[in-house]
């Protein structure tokens, strides 16, 4: 059972990143909610807090992982197709033989 707290700060975050952007870190929204809202001040809230409320709702896609860049430029399948066929390998077969 979900604590009146919990609750609470899931509701918080949710119109916090719904607002400010949801492309952060956990450890960023701990720090932006501490800073914005007296509550999370109050509670002490951390990225564990966030991370945990975000994992409970369903919600950790939408978070930026601490680890990950933002998404920029291609996606990783297309630039390793382009190095395989810069080191002239490709993927192992030809694209006119997939044609039927």
């Amino acid at each position: 059972m979900t604590s009146p707290r919990t609750m609470a700060l899931a509701a918080i975050i949710h119109y916090d990143c719904t607002a400010h952007t949801w492309a952060r870190t956990s450890a960023e929204v701990a720090a932006d909610l501490v800073a914005r809202y007296p509550a999370p001040r109050e509670w002490g809230v951390t990225a564990r807090h966030v991370a945990r409320v975000a994992r409970e709702k369903g919600w950790s896609n939408r978070l930026r992982g601490s680890g990950t860049p933002v998404m920029q430029g291609t996606p990783k399948t297309f630039s390793m197709d382009d190095e395989l066929a810069a080191m002239d390998g490709g993927r192992g077969y030809d694209d006119e033989e997939l044609v039927a």
